[in-house]
């Protein structure tokens, strides 16, 4: 029980009483109003509801202050960058920034090195203070393999009091972490924890943190960033090609039963076309590897199948060829060879357990996909020879 409560005194202003006060007031009020006077008199009353109030003003007081100079900060450099970046005549109109960041992303894809650096004399002269189109700047260099200037760009950004984003820090570290240069990948994370960047907000930014972390061997945070993306599932869903970045790491490490967590994962996305040739070249081998590291294992070996039907269901046809394909033409045989070597393990695996109608139902599987490029297995061939495999044979060639 309460001792003390509110209640509107004689003089205009609350009073504190005691609680059992009010219960017996009308029975003994004489007796106990006397005897309170006596505990606290009016100015005591007064001070004492003055003290309490005055308390809880000054904690919300102090809980305030700090959203109001959060606030004014921001309000502050809003209007010092405005101040010194809004001069209309220098300024471009939003068609021509539509169109700057078009010449940016085809100087890039074209990897147009001097075409950059004229755009970025034109952001210079018009005073550009918009963050994307220093990003796609960075990101050309970056193509052009302008490490210096793409490093620069980020400088310039600081001088010119514009504040750089996740994918700012994100373009570089990918760039260290496929350099090898870990120390200064690291130095580019630290700087993004600093500013307070390092939420993640799209499959690309985890992808790149997922190689950062896998390069450094670093299993907790690796585990941290998966966890951290599985837990927000209506902002950021884990993609089929993050699951098979994270399915990699644990095939490096040997962890077969974890490969086999995450390839079950893997299966339930959305399949997504292997467009690019450098995507095909990357997946096709964490597929290939992950598939080659569970077949051994008997309870995980019909995983490794899904995996490969997986594989060659998100792979673009054999007929289908491309500029850059054959540009890399000598990457795509030789995962081509590991491809054909790993279907092949599998039907003979299916074949030394005894399994030889499982062996000729995958085999038919996969030439939906690889039509006549992928010939039959030695070994099965010779096992079409006896006639009751030639019977199921028939049978399964007659299924749709």
């Amino acid at each position: 029980m309460h001792l003390f409560s509110f209640r509107a005194g004689r003089h205009g202003i609350n009073t504190v009483r005691p609680f059992f006060f009010f219960h017996r007031h009308h029975h003994h009020h004489h007796y106990y109003s006397t005897w309170f006077r006596r505990i606290l008199s009016p100015k005591e009353e007064t001070e004492l509801y003055l003290g309490i109030t005055s308390s809880f003003r000054a904690q919300l007081a102090k809980q305030s202050a700090h959203n109001k100079t959060s606030y004014n900060t921001i309000i502050e450099q809003s209007i010092y960058n405005k101040s010194r970046i809004d001069k209309p005549h220098g300024s471009l109109s939003f068609e021509e920034i539509k169109q700057l960041h078009l010449d940016l992303d085809h100087a890039s894809k074209t990897k147009d090195l001097d075409a950059l650096q004229q755009l970025e004399k034109r952001m210079k002269d018009a005073l550009v203070c918009h963050v994307t189109a220093h990003n796609r700047l960075l990101r050309g260099y970056l193509r052009c393999k302008a490490m210096d200037k793409a490093e620069a760009v980020l400088e310039k950004m600081h001088t010119r009091h514009l504040f750089p984003s996740t994918r700012t820090f994100i373009y570089l570290i990918q760039a260290h972490t496929r350099q090898g240069t870990m120390d200064k990948a690291q130095g580019y994370v630290d700087r993004m924890e600093h500013f307070g960047l390092n939420r993640l907000w799209t499959p690309f930014d985890y992808s790149v943190m997922l190689q950062f972390h896998s390069r450094k061997g670093d299993t907790h945070a690796i585990e941290y960033l998966w966890r951290a993306m599985v837990a927000q599932p209506q902002t950021m869903k884990p993609t089929l090609l993050l699951h098979l970045q994270y399915m990699a790491y644990f095939e490096g490490a040997g962890w077969v039963e974890m490969v086999a967590k995450v390839a079950q994962e893997a299966l339930s996305c959305d399949k997504v076309m292997l467009t690019y040739e450098t995507e095909r070249v990357k997946y096709e081998g964490i597929l290939v590897k992950s598939a080659t590291a569970l077949i051994p294992n008997c309870t995980h070996t019909p995983l490794a199948a899904d995996l490969l039907l997986l594989l060659l269901a998100i792979l673009p046809s054999p007929n289908t060829t491309t500029s850059s394909s054959h540009s890399n033409s000598s990457h795509s045989n030789s995962h081509s060879s590991s491809l054909h070597s790993c279907l092949t393990l599998l039907v003979e695996t299916y074949i030394d357990r005894g399994h030889e109608l499982k062996a000729l139902q995958f085999y038919y599987s996969t030439t939906h996909y690889l039509h006549s490029s992928y010939p039959m297995p030695p070994s099965l061939n010779a096992l079409l020879h006896q006639q009751s495999l030639g019977e199921a044979q028939e049978g399964l060639v007659q299924l749709p």
